[in-house]
């Protein structure tokens, strides 16, 4: 009789640790909202081929953009924060304009930090996208690296994770600059598809730290994102993804005793 319910208590405990794998599995898909304008929305086509080539999870994209618009401006939408709100995300990514944290600081801190707050509140994350620096204005390097530390600084104080597109576009600059000319779009403002498709591998970068393998990119921009995104996934700031998983330790600590 006891070996009998032991044998059932073993049967029952293998049930539940697939069960627990098949939640384990679906929580890899996350719910990502990116804000910005058209530098977000000139990057949504390779999000999304990133997106439906990705064996890491059936993730959910929602876009609210505008071309030309800034955070300060998002904030201020009724629409957009009831979005937030709402929208059971477990990221919010951020893109200011690229201008904002040359010639506009105080308004970049302010509604990041404002957004911030909302963001958390819902239970989401936020995450800033790190922009590229206008070849129009001139003195790349220096404009870059500007705005690079200006985002980091901020992240850094408030805890967020940052998307590093513009330290991986310095990077090429500094490394490559052949190659670095094919990421700006003959307006010299925004990016082509291949600069788009930076702003994609560093999205799965921060969300699955993943080693793109898998990623329909060309080698020299997948190791480019590789070697200047963090490493650390951006869900460990809230602990997020865990929450949508079933602690298998506590399952089978109540099976046995």
């Amino acid at each position: 009789m006891h070996t009998l319910n032991v044998r059932a208590k073993l049967l029952l405990l293998g049930c539940v640790c697939l069960l627990c794998l098949s939640i384990s599995t679906q929580a890899q898909a996350f719910r990502v909202l990116f804000i910005g304008n058209s530098f977000t929305g000139f990057s949504q086509s390779s999000l999304e081929r990133f997106r439906n080539a990705s064996p890491l999870g059936a993730d959910e994209f929602g876009y609210i953009i505008l071309g030309g618009s800034n955070l300060n401006f998002h904030l201020n939408q009724a629409a957009t924060v009831e979005s937030i709100r709402n929208g059971n995300w477990d990221y919010v990514v951020l893109q200011d304009h690229s201008r904002q944290t040359l010639f506009f600081l105080d308004l970049f801190d302010s509604a990041v930090r404002a957004l911030t707050d909302i963001i958390r509140e819902s239970g989401a994350e936020p995450v800033l996208f790190q922009t590229w620096a206008r070849l129009e204005q001139g003195n790349y390097a220096s404009r870059q690296a500007l705005v690079n530390r200006r985002y980091n600084e901020l992240a850094a104080e408030l805890d967020i994770h940052v998307m590093s597109v513009g330290q991986t576009w310095l990077s090429i600059y500094n490394n490559d600059r052949n190659y670095f000319n094919r990421l700006h779009d003959p307006d010299r403002i925004h990016q082509t598809p291949l600069g788009a498709s930076l702003v994609a591998g560093a999205a799965y970068r921060f969300m699955y730290d993943t080693d793109l393998s898998w990623a329909p990119m060309e080698s020299t921009a997948k190791r480019a994102v590789l070697g200047n995104v963090s490493t650390r996934p951006a869900h460990q700031n809230t602990g997020s993804q865990a929450d949508k998983t079933v602690p298998i330790q506590s399952v089978i600590t109540l099976l046995l005793d």
